[in-house]
């Protein structure tokens, strides 16, 4: 039996493999996400992508660093996924209609630093807040 020793690339980002790849390709102009009423191409998606992963640099955050995406269904989900792990980051996507003590647990025993929430979950963050070991940054989609 014969084997085929296997290679790997020194650096890979699976972010450029979702997002930038596509425009390589020649699809920049293409719509990658239909919202609501909003048409969103593969170019916007690798800028938005860009932009939340320099907005995570500007705040500290960077390689290994976790980062506690709760939110619902909207582009900026796949900013926040793509954009940490874009920097090296760990996005934690977590469950819509989980309860703010499940939030306490999976943010202190991953070590989140961040959490990027819809505005509408925000209470049962800031429910446990003064209970969080190592949050450092509370960042609200659609809010201040």
């Amino acid at each position: 039996m014969a084997y085929q020793e296997l290679t790997f690339p020194e650096r890979w980002n699976e972010a450029e493999r979702f997002v930038d790849w596509h425009v390589k390709q020649g699809r920049g102009d293409k719509i990658a996400i239909y919202s609501q009423d909003q048409e969103i191409t593969y170019q916007q998606v690798l800028e938005n992508v860009n932009r939340t992963g320099n907005a995570f640099r500007s705040l500290g955050l960077g390689m290994e660093d976790r980062i506690f995406l709760l939110a619902f269904d909207c582009p900026e989900f796949v900013y926040v996924f793509f954009g940490g792990m874009k920097i090296g980051a760990v996005p934690i996507p977590i469950n819509t209609m989980l309860m703010p003590n499940d939030y306490l647990y999976i943010l202190n025993d991953s070590r989140a630093k961040a959490v990027v929430v819809s505005k509408e979950l925000l209470p049962g963050i800031l429910e446990i807040r003064d209970e969080l070991l190592y949050l450092k940054e509370i960042l609200v989609i659609d809010g201040p």
